[in-house]
């Protein structure tokens, strides 16, 4: 059977292409490539001819699809933060922590993650009953975590590292509302392939706020590992901490199991155990943060005190459920507002909240033009001192320039704490998350400015 090519006229900016093994999901840009049968006919197995369908034509359904996906204009200043993200790919390391099953386990990984996000949704009208409607704007993601912990040599540099994520969602931004009383909000909508999904609700931030990178890593709060009685938080189960200590040894029921190596290289040392957060201000360490804003989202809206907003929640299959018994989940002696089921002690790992704080930061750099280049002269990427990617800038011919000229570049990084609370064993189980992720995009400066960033930097 023969495969035509078609090559159809889209308008749209290039978004980026993320693969999943052999699954492409890749973005609709000024060409959108299509694949159909064209000629021959696949036989069943009972030997009828397959219906082919025909070569698209201009207006083939598909080709009207592709281009209805992308005439939503870009997002402005007005759709703060998203405005920063769109169309960019993410890509960075961090730490992930997670206690495992029925042996109580503490598994620690060194990460790589990308996270790739696409063009605006365009407008996505919400339709009121007990107020006007109301518009949501928003990007679709797609996020992807590998562990590269190496114990021989204690760094993130293992030649057979394992996926532990990968993450579809939507980040959305959604205008005040009156009904319920509410300033504008951030919301993450996602789905993990374990069996949960979440939709995550905070106050959304306003602008970005000048600052140092001194005083940002004075701004990140301690979180830690330590599970607790369900609906206590504040009533630690401290009887874990032979795995919550380095040692001097292999310990049991910890992966790795010897950390001496790590500690050594500070990769996973006592104060990383002791507090996630540590992996964010030291990834820190070098950069020049010009600006930065912050916000949570939360599937559980009653955790943030004085903050007015409604919603959010987190949906499990059963197996992680486990058996339950009817009757609302309480937190600090309050009916839980997802409505799950009270824990029975026999859940297999119930998530049954998440929350997360994102840092969107602005980087700085300079870079040296030097003249007499007839050809365009790309700058090797910029990696930080701690390993963190960012962007390759590329300086059109300097033939026309006669002096050496500096110029101040600027792009956008991100930062994540995440935490999501694992109920099972009749205790809650903390699996922290935190990655610094960097924009690895391409772009060409503009000789005749001493500034320059990418849209929204």
């Amino acid at each position: 059977m023969a495969t035509e090519r078609i090559l159809t006229e889209v308008k749209s900016g290039d978004l980026p292409s993320i693969s999943i093994g052999n699954f492409s999901w890749q973005a609709v840009g000024e060409k959108q490539l299509l694949s159909r049968a064209a000629n021959g006919a696949v036989t069943n197995g009972a030997g009828a001819a397959a219906v082919q369908p025909a070569a698209p034509k201009g207006d083939d359904q598909q080709v009207l699809l592709n281009k209805a996906f992308a005439t939503a204009p870009p997002l402005t200043k007005e759709d703060f933060p998203l405005n920063l993200l769109e169309n960019k790919t993410f890509s960075g390391k961090g730490y992930n922590t997670i206690w495992r099953g029925a042996s109580d386990v503490l598994e620690l990984n060194l990460t790589a993650e990308s996270t790739a996000f696409t063009a605006s949704l365009g407008n996505v009208p919400n339709r009121g009953v007990s107020q006007d409607d109301i518009t949501l704007k928003g990007l679709a993601y797609l996020q992807r975590v590998g562990a590269f912990e190496d114990e021989t040599t204690g760094l993130d540099n293992s030649k057979n590292p394992s996926a532990i994520h990968l993450e579809p969602g939507c980040l959305m931004l959604v205008p005040n509302c009156a009904s319920p009383t509410q300033g504008a909000t951030m919301n993450r909508m996602a789905s993990v392939p374990h069996g949960t999904t979440i939709n995550a609700q905070g106050l959304a931030p306003k602008a970005m706020q000048s600052t140092t990178t001194a005083a940002l890593v004075k701004s990140i709060a301690k979180v830690s590992i330590t599970p607790f009685n369900i609906g206590k938080p504040n009533s630690l189960a401290n009887f874990f901490q032979d795995r919550q200590t380095i040692g001097t040894g292999k310990v049991a029921n910890r992966l790795p199991g010897n950390l001496t190596k790590f500690s050594e290289k500070k990769t996973i040392d006592q104060d990383v155990l002791n507090n996630p957060n540590e992996v964010l201000t030291r990834a820190l360490d070098g950069q020049q943060i010009e600006s930065f804003t912050t916000f949570v989202v939360t599937t559980d809206p009653s955790s943030e005190k004085g903050k007015e907003y409604f919603g959010g929640g987190t949906a499990n299959i059963g197996f992680l459920l486990g058996t339950t018994v009817s009757g609302p989940l309480m937190t600090n002696g309050k009916p839980d507002p997802n409505g799950q089921p009270s824990p029975s002690g026999n859940e297999n790992a119930h998530a049954i909240r998440m929350k997360c704080r994102y840092w969107i930061e602005t980087v700085t750099d300079t870079l040296t033009i030097k003249p007499g280049n007839k050809e365009p002269f790309t700058f090797p990427p910029r990696v930080s001192k701690t390993g963190i990617p960012g962007p390759t800038f590329v300086a059109p011919p300097t033939d026309k320039i006669t002096q050496e000229r500096k110029i101040k570049v600027k792009w956008t990084q991100i930062q994540y704490s995440q935490d999501v609370t694992l109920n099972f064993n009749g205790l809650s189980w903390p699996h922290i998350s935190v990655a610094t992720l960097g924009d690895v995009g391409t772009y060409t400066l503009l000789l005749q400015k001493d500034t320059f960033g990418p849209v929204g930097a």
